[in-house]
């Protein structure tokens, strides 16, 4: 593990340290002094004491990069309220395209394989998928990225050198055995606070091409997260769900204020201009992926209600799910079939594999 120990980055962790990681008086000493080594020397902060205290970097293999730094994330660097400098474990980060994927704690087992599939999807594509380690979709998101093979990053609200949730250390173990990262902007040894979850959320879209929220309440910190990301002008796409569940309202909400509704990992690619860098889709997902992109409402309703029931349906029952006339289900139930999307079993309808 290698890790930068420049005067900025021992001053900074110094400071930082001293300041309980707290992001505006960070601001205003920088504003102040202009440089983090000029704030310690004002500050009495000696030389030896940023040895000192640059020994719980040391110890725990983490890597400090501050705003400055060539590697500094670029996509961190032009957003809002941008952090001064990033704790991170495990390996670098790049500035391959990244998409975070972020839901509620309490998500069901359907919203957890969701976020799952599309983090899976989007691993194969060679994009790495940013989440917070939280329970629910957060978890299910990075399962989906190492089950793929590939990259994930997971931004915590606490110093990087412990897990939280401590029920998350087995995954936790497992993002950094395949080369996966933790990004943190509390030094060493800080604890998960409730205002730093939202504070944190802001560097997960901003790490980000784009956000996927998929279940979210209308109290959950997944909305945060995209309201950051509008800040941020990074994409909003939401995953929507059956139209009664507390668990999708505030998904729904956003798709209210013109969030881009996405089926598939495919839809969020295409939006992205996002170019496979080391698998490819199968031929069958792309036709999937380009059709989908040419149906009309009424159609996608109704494969977002069959891709979510996850078993044979009636027509009048998907016509009562997603809220839409039966002679208009009817109509488009025969398109999609034609289209070779859907496939009638008797009467009960379910996606084409």
């Amino acid at each position: 593990m290698t890790f930068h120990e420049g005067e900025e980055e021992k001053s900074y962790h110094a400071l930082a340290r001293r300041a309980e990681g707290d992001y505006r008086t960070l601001e205003k000493w920088r504003h102040t002094h202009g440089a983090w080594t000029r704030a310690c020397e004002a500050m009495g902060i000696s030389e030896k004491e940023r040895a000192d205290a640059w020994e719980s970097v040391k110890q725990h293999g983490l890597s400090v990069v501050v705003t400055e730094a060539e590697e500094f994330p670029s996509m961190l660097r032009e957003m809002p309220w941008s952090p001064h400098g990033l704790y991170v474990r495990g390996a670098s980060l790049g500035e391959e395209p990244s998409v975070a994927i972020v839901g509620t704690r309490k998500a069901s087992g359907e919203g957890c394989a969701i976020a799952r599939e599309f983090a899976k999807e989007l691993a194969r594509h060679g994009v790495t998928v940013v989440s917070g380690l939280a329970f629910g979709i957060d978890a299910a998101a990075h399962e989906g990225a190492l089950d793929a093979g590939g990259k994930t990053v997971a931004v915590i609200a606490s110093g990087v050198d412990t897990v939280y949730p401590r029920a998350h250390e087995a995954l936790a173990k497992r993002i950094l055995e395949k080369h996966g990262t933790f990004v943190s902007e509390y030094p060493p040894g800080s604890p998960a606070l409730p205002h730093r979850f939202i504070e944190r959320n802001r560097i997960v879209s901003g790490l980000s091409r784009g956000v996927i929220v998929v279940e979210a309440p209308e109290a959950s910190g997944a909305l945060a997260t995209a309201r950051f990301a509008l800040e941020q002008n990074r994409d909003v796409f939401v995953v929507p769900g059956p139209l009664r569940s507390v668990n999708y309202r505030g998904s729904h909400a956003l798709l209210k204020s013109g969030a881009a509704l996405v089926t598939e990992a495919t839809d969020v690619l295409q939006a992205l201009g996002i170019e496979p860098s080391f698998a490819k889709a199968s031929a069958g997902k792309q036709a999937t992926g380009n059709a989908l992109s040419s149906l009309d409402e009424t159609q996608k309703m109704i494969i977002t209600v069959l891709s979510t029931s996850g078993k044979g349906m009636s027509s009048d029952a998907i016509a009562e799910a997603a809220h839409i006339a039966p002679d208009a289900t009817q109509r488009a139930l025969g398109e999609l079939i034609l289209l070779g999307m859907v496939a009638d079993h008797g009467g009960l309808f379910s996606l084409s594999h």
